[in-house]
């Protein structure tokens, strides 16, 4: 895998059908690349905007909301975001992601 900054990491595997599970309802399913040594801890692209018909709203103040669609019962969940070290939670996993599986 290639990173922003050029930098390659070599992926650990694959692992399938990974239930990400959001708070209000809302599980989906997805394949998931493992790689080490990273400064994420989950990192989603295309296929997961697809898959939940994902919408950044953007908001005064510099501030974003995130807007999922279940693919299956097609609720919706309102996901607020927060600038570097401004959230809430701090020092806990992002909201509605489970630990690692691994």
């Amino acid at each position: 895998m290639t990173a922003a900054n050029g930098t390659e990491n070599r992926t650990k595997g694959l692992t399938e059908n990974v239930p990400l599970l959001f708070a209000g309802g809302i599980t989906v399913w997805l394949q998931m690349h493992v790689v080490e040594n990273v400064a994420y801890d989950i990192l989603l692209g295309r296929p997961f905007d697809i898959l939940t018909s994902c919408v950044v709203r953007n908001i005064g103040g510099g501030r974003q909301e995130v807007v999922l669609t279940c693919p299956n019962t097609h609720k919706t969940l309102t996901l607020p975001t927060y600038a570097r070290g401004e959230s809430p939670r701090a020092n806990q996993p992002p909201l509605g992601f489970r630990t690692s599986r691994i």
